[in-house]
């Protein structure tokens, strides 16, 4: 198939849409991790109103791994005492 930026679907590159984690940044902006071991881990601001993403984002911004890593299963967790977001992958 194709993917949204309009090239054909390569799963070494673009992402395997699983497992996704939403979660507030210390701004109260609304956000979503996702992926796993193939196209790798993205990120995308979302719209807390619907649960949507914001337009113009494509697949949103990898964060890592991709070329079949065996990463999955992204958790984002912001603590208030360090203010460093913590990101767990299985």
């Amino acid at each position: 198939g194709t993917s949204s930026d309009g090239t054909p679907y390569d799963a070494t590159k673009h992402p395997n849409v699983v497992d996704p984690h939403t979660f507030f940044d210390k701004d109260g902006k609304l956000w979503m991790v996702y992926g796993s071991y193939s196209g790798g881990i993205f990120i995308l601001e979302m719209n807390p109103k619907t649960g949507f993403p914001l337009p113009g984002q494509g697949y949103g911004k990898k964060l890592l791994g991709g070329n079949h890593s065996r990463i999955e299963g992204p958790y984002v967790l912001y603590n208030p005492d360090t203010q460093y977001y913590y990101l767990y992958l299985s």
